[in-house]
């Protein structure tokens, strides 16, 4: 594979064209961070979030690759490319991804940033708690994320380990912090800037709607006799027929059949639907929402 350098520290290097007829305005950087908040971190329930299901679940790792960084801004050239992929573990941390700067004082209203798998040939950037072996194991698998935990109700507990292909470029973000698009970057200041992914988007029963739950009963469902859920077998769980472990219907909390909503989406399984979820997990700054576009 291409390069690979393990990062303990922040303040990474970064190719920058900065755009001319801005410097009578300054300078700042911007500090990027990326996190998948309480629910990597701690898993669910939390304070933000729980299983509509009663279930609980913990994370043992949450690996995500992201690059292809652009800061640009609308009729005003390139302030940044970062042509580097990095690999996190949100569970193990919030790690930084890049210092980015000198760059003219502006708002750069053009961010941009890719979720894909590691190439034989990037330059790949390991942040804090990712191995050579994980960094391995994106780069052979072709994986965007590579997802690994445990969950449990009552007095049973389910494992999975699984590998998602599914690439995306994310274009224009609005920012979550302060509601404008992309970055501000200000005078002799440091932004603070953060990619955020909302890994409760893999529990989801409904997209392209606010109004969602999140389930593991169908997830569940589809254990194992040694109680480990195989990605493949996600693609038997049928949205419009869940079925629990003993081949039974499954119910809502209010007793009625529980089906997953795809929106207008053509998705027939919850393989699928996991995919097409986890595609939508990552923001700028919090909430900020960007374009995605399947890569």
């Amino acid at each position: 594979m291409g390069r690979v350098r393990t990062v303990r520290t922040s303040a990474l290097a970064l190719a920058l064209l900065v755009s001319g007829g801005c410097a009578a305005d300054g300078e700042g950087t911007i500090s990027l961070r990326v996190s998948g908040e309480d629910g990597a971190l701690a898993g669910y329930p939390n304070d933000e979030a729980a299983f509509a299901d009663g279930w609980s679940v913990q994370f043992d790792q949450y690996l995500v690759a992201i690059g292809d960084l652009h800061v640009a801004a609308t009729g005003g050239g390139t302030g940044a490319r970062d042509e580097q992929l990095y690999i996190a573990d949100l569970h193990a941390g919030e790690p930084d991804l890049d210092e980015i700067g000198p760059l003219a004082a502006r708002r750069w209203d053009r961010v941009s940033f890719s979720m894909r798998a590691p190439t034989m040939d990037d330059d790949v950037v390991a942040l804090d708690g990712v191995t050579s072996e994980d960094v391995a194991r994106m780069t052979d698998g072709g994986f965007v994320y590579w997802i690994a935990g445990r969950a449990t109700k009552g007095d049973r507990e389910v494992t999975f380990a699984w590998g998602l292909d599914n690439p995306s470029v994310n274009r224009d973000c609005t920012n979550g912090f302060d509601g404008t698009s992309g970055l501000v970057v200000r005078n002799n200041t440091v932004t603070e800037g953060e990619i955020t992914v909302h890994v409760e988007h893999l529990f989801w029963d409904t997209l392209g709607s606010e109004q969602t739950e999140l389930r593991f009963d169908p997830i569940a469902g589809v254990a194992d006799a040694d109680g480990v859920v195989q990605w493949e077998a996600l693609a038997e769980q049928q949205l419009a027929n869940m079925q629990d472990a003993d081949d039974e219907p499954l119910v809502d909390e209010m007793g009625v059949a529980l089906v997953y909503n795809p929106g207008s989406l053509p998705l027939s399984n919850l393989q699928e639907f996991v995919l097409a979820a986890t595609r939508t997990q990552a923001h700028l700054g919090g909430e900020g929402l960007c374009t995605i576009e399947p890569l």
